[in-house]
């Protein structure tokens, strides 16, 4: 016995089931979200189905979707970046350049006066103290090139992502200076 083709219900009847305007379920068929039956109506239940699917698909790639994942990525970050800070793994970069300069006084401190703790032979403490600054001098050197080394690197990175170069805000010492 042949079987019977179901008949498709009318546009006006399917809009109305989806709660769309006749004219926006025309653009769905043209669009091929949606497709008629060949007698011209809609299987009810194939259309429904078809336009939940097309409003899921959209849901996964509108702006309002991208925005808040991104949202979403950057709150997670900061939340990790804010318990490593609190777990001892990260610091503040102020803090660790006042720990450096604090170091770094010390050391230079201890250096000024190396020469006098080791002899009381004014030439003999002329040559280490030349000594030293040789050292001093060496070891700026070397700083200076890593940092421009760095901030090289970072305003590569940063242009790269924004499409501009960053200028580089001046630490106090160089502020001052």
């Amino acid at each position: 016995m042949p079987r019977k083709l179901k008949a498709g219900v009318s546009a006006n009847v399917m809009a109305m089931h989806l709660g769309l305007a006749r004219p926006y379920l025309a653009q769905l068929v043209a669009d091929s979200i949606i497709e008629k039956l060949p007698d011209g109506g809609f299987d009810l239940d194939k259309t429904r189905l078809a336009y939940i699917r097309h409003l899921r698909r959209a849901r996964r790639t509108s702006p309002e979707t991208m925005a808040r994942a991104e949202y979403d990525a950057a709150k997670a970050r900061d939340l990790q970046i804010k318990a490593a800070i609190r777990e001892g793994l990260l610091m503040e970069t102020e803090e660790g350049i006042a720990i450096v300069d604090e170091l770094m006084g010390l050391m230079l401190a201890a250096l000024s006066g190396l020469s006098a703790r080791i002899t009381r032979d004014m030439g003999m403490r002329r040559a280490i103290d030349a000594e030293v600054h040789n050292l001093r001098q060496e070891l700026a050197d070397k700083c200076a090139k890593r940092a421009a080394a760095l901030e090289a690197a970072a305003n590569k990175e940063s242009k790269a992502k924004a499409g501009f170069a960053t200028v580089a805000k001046p630490t106090e010492r160089e502020a001052t200076a």
